[in-house]
């Protein structure tokens, strides 16, 4: 599990609850299959609950995943020391 927190300018044109989240969360599932990749994402409340958002789908490049939330899809990059990009495609 990976925590993220959010910030810059994108962060203010993203949907509720992601917009809403005070951190983000990458986790792992135990046992993946060919249409739930391994990791997904969770958005993190402000009174500490966790919603589901997507499955995060690897693309081509190392670090950015693909997500698909409310009808549009967005890409998301992360560092190891948990800073995140967000991006509608």
């Amino acid at each position: 599990m990976l925590k993220l927190h959010l910030s810059g300018n994108g962060c203010n044109t993203l949907p509720t609850p992601l917009a809403m989240a005070t951190g983000l969360i990458v986790s792992k599932r135990n046992r993946p299959t060919s249409h739930k990749p391994e990791t997904f994402l969770l958005a993190v409340l402000a009174d500490g609950q966790r919603k589901y958002i997507s499955s995060l789908y690897p693309t081509t490049q190392a670090g950015q995943f693909r997500f698909d939330y409310l009808g549009h899809t967005y890409g998301l990059a992360y560092t190891e020391s948990s800073a995140v990009s967000i991006w509608q495609t």
